[in-house]
């Protein structure tokens, strides 16, 4: 996937894995649409049948540099601090789907770049909650 940075700059963004393994978990997508993403999660040992769900809204970032080395721009999942925001644990698959069409919803809501019906701009940065039975709101 590429990133459109600035007016001619384009990164290479590294896509989330469709399987992984992170602090002795093993994940591994089982859907996916758009910005959100359901991964099976259990323990990364043989023999193991216990599992959950995890819906997560995917995120981004355009590259950093922590002493001296260097991350390329990629889709990570949500930070422990954004879990019950961003990322959920379902304990069945029913779950996990319902849990999947509200964060599509919450995602919908949140816009980072818009115009408000009075004109005003929404530029770069956070996005804010927009209260849309107040403000009529066009995507730009």
């Amino acid at each position: 996937m590429t990133l459109k940075v600035g007016f001619q700059k384009e990164l290479k963004l590294k896509i989330l894995e469709e399987s992984f393994t992170s602090r002795g978990f093993k994940f591994t997508m089982v859907g996916r649409d758009g910005d959100v993403a359901i991964y099976k999660k259990q323990l990364d040992e043989p023999d193991t049948e216990a599992f959950n769900y995890e819906v997560i809204a995917i995120k981004r970032h355009n590259g950093y540099e922590i002493a001296g080395v260097k991350m390329p721009p990629a889709e990570m999942y949500p930070s422990d601090s954004q879990w019950g925001d961003w990322g959920f644990t379902c304990t069945s698959r029913e779950d996990a789907d319902k849990r999947f069409v509200q964060l599509k919803e919450k995602l919908s809501a949140y816009v980072a770049t818009a115009t408000l019906a009075n004109g005003e701009k929404r530029g770069r940065g956070r996005p804010r909650k927009i209260d849309l039975t107040k403000t009529e709101l066009v995507v730009s």
